[in-house]
């Protein structure tokens, strides 16, 4: 990004007066360049932002704001402005959301840092549910409520907002402080840090509040593990405040109608038994599975059952058969084919070919379709037998 455009952002500018310098069109919509700008790309995670442009009187909307590969900011319209000169207006609740968000998912992770050393931010979302992506040796709620914790501590003393601009080579001291840097992303020859008074220090290109009690209430709403890594969603102000009393309300129900004070304690035990329970049934479910008896053409409709218990029982059925299982389940059919004597894959294949997904080998194979289950029955045996 350009160093000037900073100055906007770091100052706050939401109105600005510029000159038209070009338009392009792509496809119904134009992307109007000026000589200068308050409006943000998206970039580091924060989206871009929206809001109006003014051309003799008349207001247009700029639907979003992104830049090129020459460091130009497109402002997208359904209109040409009809006048050189304009009047810049952004959408001032929309900036301040992202800024307040931007700067909480700061704090947070610092306070993260301080917590877990091994934590190390992997990518942010801000737009409709604000989430911080997380690489770590290991990652738990304990981890996360201290954080939090710390985090709303912090946000009440207001710290106030600290902006560096430096070379990419005059770094050193602001490292040995906790700088927050990923180099191979910085493609200026300029950094520029944010910095919340001693708590935090990080590469930034996103907008900041100045002070800390600007963004008044935090709350992490999910915690979660994905693939290699942990996703951490959350909230801030008013709605922080919201959801902290509905989850506040609804804690205290559940401990009026499961009547124990240990919630936690009791709901683990809860879900033990219901794990056991489980278990059981499978075994059970493939015992019984054990007792069906198949033909040369079988085929047996359950009821949402366990898939892999389902998988596990057809192949003792199919040794010298071919058994069609059919599990209706969550709105779809799931169809299970077990043979030696057909092309299992081949059938299911032309199975799903205009409705569901799936696949296989020659011996076995499944897939989920919407189709009824006496189409599906009624197919899958036409083509046995003209196979067999």
């Amino acid at each position: 990004m350009n160093k000037e455009l900073f100055k906007y952002y770091d100052n706050n500018i939401l109105t600005l007066k510029a000159n038209v310098k070009s338009v392009i069109k792509d496809n119904d919509i134009f992307g109007v360049i000026l000589d200068k700008t308050p409006f943000r790309p998206s970039s580091g995670g924060q989206p871009y932002d929206k809001g109006w442009l003014v051309s003799n009187g008349r207001r247009i909307e700029i639907i979003k704001a992104t830049s090129d590969d020459k460091g130009n900011i497109l402002h997208w319209v359904k209109e040409i402005p009809d006048s050189k000169e304009v009047e810049l207006i952004v959408d001032k609740d929309r900036r301040a959301r992202f800024t307040k968000l931007h700067s909480a998912e700061h704090i947070f992770f610092g306070s993260l840092k301080k917590v877990n050393e091994t934590a190390d931010v992997y990518k942010i979302n801000l737009d409709e549910t604000p989430q911080i992506f997380i690489k770590a040796d290991s990652l738990n709620y304990e981890d996360i409520f201290k954080a939090e914790v710390l985090t709303r501590d912090v946000i009440k003393k207001g710290l106030k907002r600290i902006i560096h601009y430096r070379s990419r080579d005059n770094l050193n001291d602001l490292i040995s402080r906790g700088l927050r840097i990923k180099e191979n992303r910085i493609k200026d020859d300029f950094v520029r840090v944010v910095e919340f008074d001693g708590y935090d220090l990080s590469a930034c290109s996103g907008t900041h509040v100045e002070n800390t009690r600007e963004i008044g209430d935090f709350l992490v709403t999910d915690f979660k593990h994905e693939k290699d890594y942990y996703v951490v969603s959350f909230v801030v102000g008013e709605e922080a405040e919201r959801r902290r009393q509905e989850l506040s309300e609804e804690a205290r129900l559940l401990r009026k109608l499961v009547g124990k004070d240990n919630l936690v304690k009791e709901v683990k035990e809860m879900m033990d038994n219901k794990a056991r329970f489980k278990q059981k049934y499978h075994h059970y479910l493939l015992e019984y599975l054990k007792t069906l008896k198949a033909d040369r053409f079988s085929y047996f409709i359950f009821n949402n059952e366990e898939s892999k218990v389902l998988m596990r029982g057809v192949k003792g059925l199919c040794s010298n058969n071919t058994v069609l299982f059919i599990n209706k389940k969550d709105g779809l059919n799931e169809v299970i084919l077990c043979s030696k004597n057909v092309d299992c894959g081949g059938i299911i294949k032309e199975l799903i070919k205009e409705n569901g997904k799936g696949g296989g080998s020659k011996d076995f194979a499944v897939c989920s379709t919407e189709l009824e289950p006496d189409k599906i029955v009624e197919f899958v045996k036409q083509k046995v037998l003209k196979q067999e």
